[in-house]
């Protein structure tokens, strides 16, 4: 009966991303997605997914982000709202405010911004995005 929860706990975590942002791209604008999402380049815009977003060491993200959970390991200008576990590694730079509902800071990331910890509604994105909802 365990075994069974933890395969289907394996098989979820081990799905490719639906989008790969390589180290040499980058993107100006707004991204939507339905899935996981991995950014190595740089991206300026916005970025909302209802699926992961890991941002990893080198990246470069001037943007406002919205995700269902988080990992960064690079550096974020904009505002980041994450509905469920968010995780900062050592690298990890954030300039702005961040909104999450369960945070995990790893010795030497940095947030200056404000840390808002809610609970939010993880299972799922609202049809109108907290970011979009903030702007008007």
């Amino acid at each position: 009966m365990f075994k069974q929860e933890n395969d289907d706990r394996q098989n979820i975590q081990s799905q490719p991303p639906e989008t790969i942002i390589g180290k040499s791209v980058v993107v100006t604008g707004d991204l939507t997605a339905e899935g996981d999402v991995v950014i190595d380049g740089v991206l300026k815009g916005s970025l909302v997914t209802k699926g992961s977003v890991k941002i990893g060491i080198g990246a470069h993200i001037e943007a406002d982000v919205e995700a269902g959970t988080g990992t960064v390991a690079g550096s974020i200008t904009g505002k980041l709202v994450i509905h469920g576990f968010l995780e900062l590694h050592p690298t990890a730079s954030i300039r702005g405010d961040v909104t999450t509902e369960q945070i995990a800071i790893s010795q030497g990331a940095t947030v200056n911004g404000a840390i808002i910890m809610t609970s939010v509604n993880s299972s799922r994105i609202e049809d109108e995005p907290a970011i979009a909802r903030k702007k008007s």
